[in-house]
């Protein structure tokens, strides 16, 4: 009697093991335990963003107890291009900013230098180069100076709130910043830091492209471009190192731009 017992209460133990669905459930079970793993390969991606530069500030600026100048800078264009890794991004940017007014402030002692090297100079040459600089306020077209170019180029990483079809996103960079403007008179090439954030949305147009637009703010620190210009000006003259103080200038631009990226 208790053999017999004990054989049906091991042929029941075997029919449980053999049970399919008992085995089925135990292997998904084990599945939806495993830690998950990643089974897809990095996303590569170019964007290409053209778009409007908007100056929120005027970035040729000196400022001199003696001499001041300001350039007014107008709306112009603004591009970028990023290298898209997944979440990160390794882009280039180009603000193009023209110049619409130029206003000068003089006082006496400048003028009065001024006009005097200029006399001389005239003397020597023959020919009036330089003309004379009246004490005052005066405001002049910007025709004949260059657009004020600023070069980016930064690493970052862009946070996605939402991600679906339709995705958003706030991207923050740093890096390296270059700022020139040229005209007939005097080259200015500057060198400072960068750095931008901002906001974007995009929408899987095709499974190779994504659309969309953003805005993004960029913020540059250098030198005062004016400051180069005016000292490399006392140079040539010979006049007081006293007449410039150098400054810090920093530069704050707004693009508003179409997206358009393309998926390897």
């Amino acid at each position: 009697m208790w053999a017999g017992d004990s054989k049906n209460h091991s042929d029941r133990a075997g029919n449980r093991r053999r049970n399919p669905r008992a085995c089925c459930l135990f292997i998904l079970l084990t599945l939806a335990l495993q830690p998950k793993q990643s089974d897809a390969r990095a996303e590569l991606e170019v964007e290409f963003v053209p778009g409007l530069a908007i100056p929120l500030v005027n970035f040729l600026v000196t400022d001199g107890p003696t001499f001041s100048e300001e350039a007014d800078s107008g709306v112009g264009f603004g591009g970028q291009l990023h290298i898209l890794l997944d979440d990160w991004e390794f882009g280039y940017s180009v603000s193009v900013l023209p110049t619409n007014t130029v206003t000068t402030t003089v006082d006496e002692e400048f003028s009065k230098l001024y006009n005097e090297a200029s006399a001389d100079a005239a003397e020597a040459l023959g020919q009036d180069l330089l003309g004379t600089l009246d004490a005052g306020t005066t405001r002049r077209s910007g025709s004949d100076v260059a657009a004020v170019t600023i070069h980016h180029v930064q690493v970052g990483y862009r946070f996605y709130p939402f991600r679906e079809r339709i995705r958003t996103y706030i991207p923050l960079s740093i890096g390296l910043a270059l700022v020139t403007s040229d005209n007939s008179m005097v080259s200015r090439t500057l060198y400072g830091l960068g750095a931008s954030t901002g906001i974007g949305i995009d929408y899987d147009f095709l499974p190779w492209l994504r659309v969309g637009g953003t805005v993004r703010y960029f913020f540059t620190f250098s030198e005062s471009a004016g400051d180069i210009t005016l000292r490399s000006v006392i140079a040539n003259f010979g006049f007081s190192e006293d007449l410039i103080t150098t400054t810090f200038h920093t530069g704050h631009v707004l693009h508003i731009a179409l997206t358009a990226q393309i998926t390897f």
